[in-house]
């Protein structure tokens, strides 16, 4: 089975949020253009075995944006923000923040039933594109395209009543950054960002009344 979806967005005065000073002030002056694809694909090669994938292309660039950035006080040389006239970048071209290129996930899945109940082991593989956490694409505010393994083991009760999961996400342990953003200038204009989680092991248990 394969499910295929194409979009596209013209976005106008898109709202855009930047730390100045000591506060967070949201600017509307940008123009985006957003399109992709996105495709499904679920594989069942027996009974009891599953293979299943997703992936997307996403192109999402600003088509018209003037900013100033409080850490590089002197823009890029040649914008004017008209605003307040001060330097500032010519951001047109540059990819919206969060908006990897490329994604992907593929994962396999083995079903046995049994007297106990049934049990099922999954393992997927997700791949992401390198992403900007600002609209100004610094590579020192952004995180580089990565892999992460995830795994679990599910189990229902034979009545359907009762379920449980082991699972361990983040197989290998990766350290990658979840967001970021430039500090305000009286410390110094410091990239500060939040992680994603470590290698995390869990179980889980329910049951349906």
């Amino acid at each position: 089975r394969v499910n295929l979806t194409g979009f596209y967005y013209d976005y106008k005065d898109l709202q855009i949020g930047k730390v100045v000073e000591q506060v967070l002030r949201f600017e509307n002056p940008a123009n985006a253009e957003i399109y992709g694809l996105e495709a499904e694909l679920e594989a069942k090669l027996t009974d009891r075995f599953t293979l299943t994938a997703n992936g997307s292309w996403l192109h999402a660039r600003f088509t018209d944006y003037v900013s100033e950035d409080p850490s590089r006080a002197y823009g890029d040389g040649v914008t004017i923000e008209p605003a307040s006239g001060n330097p500032a970048f010519n951001l047109e071209g540059n990819s919206l923040s969060q908006s990897p290129d490329f994604t992907f996930l593929v994962a396999a899945q083995y079903d046995l039933p049994s007297t106990l109940g049934d049990f099922n082991l999954r393992g997927e593989v997700s791949w992401r594109d390198k992403v900007y956490f600002t609209p100004f694409n610094v590579d020192y505010v952004a995180q580089k395209s990565f892999a992460k393994v995830n795994t679990v083991l599910n189990w229902t009760s034979p009545s359907d009543s009762w379920s449980a999961s082991l699972f361990v996400k983040n197989l290998t342990d990766k350290t990658t950054v979840a967001n970021s953003f430039i500090e305000v200038g009286l410390v110094g204009f410091p990239a500060v960002g939040f992680m994603d989680p470590p290698r995390t092991f869990g179980a889980s248990i329910g049951y349906k009344f």
